[in-house]
């Protein structure tokens, strides 16, 4: 999956004022995966993108696994999502969304 490595498969946008979303695809732009950085103290909202009809979660830095305090686990990102469906990234958290089969 995604093992295509040219810079035409790869693009980065702004998430509001402080963060991004960097998206990858495969060379036959059939795949898709993509990584949303909140970099800011505030919550960030973004939609996913139509390019798939189901997308599954593959990182969620607000994860047990990542954190010292459980207390910010509250937070934690859907497991799956819709194309078009809007995902609250908690402040200061990294999520990796790729599509679901």
């Amino acid at each position: 999956m995604l093992q295509n490595f040219a810079k035409s498969g790869v693009r980065v946008d702004p998430l509001g004022q402080n963060g991004f979303v960097l998206h990858r695809q495969s060379s036959d732009g059939q795949q898709h995966i993509f990584c949303l950085f909140n970099l800011s103290e505030q919550t960030q909202t973004h939609t996913l993108p139509n390019l798939a009809l189901k997308w599954g979660k593959v990182l969620d830095s607000k994860e047990s696994n990542w954190l010292e305090n459980d207390k910010e686990q509250e937070m934690l990102l859907p497991k799956q999502a819709q194309a078009g469906e809007e995902l609250k990234l908690p402040p200061l958290s990294v999520a990796i969304y790729k599509e679901a089969q």
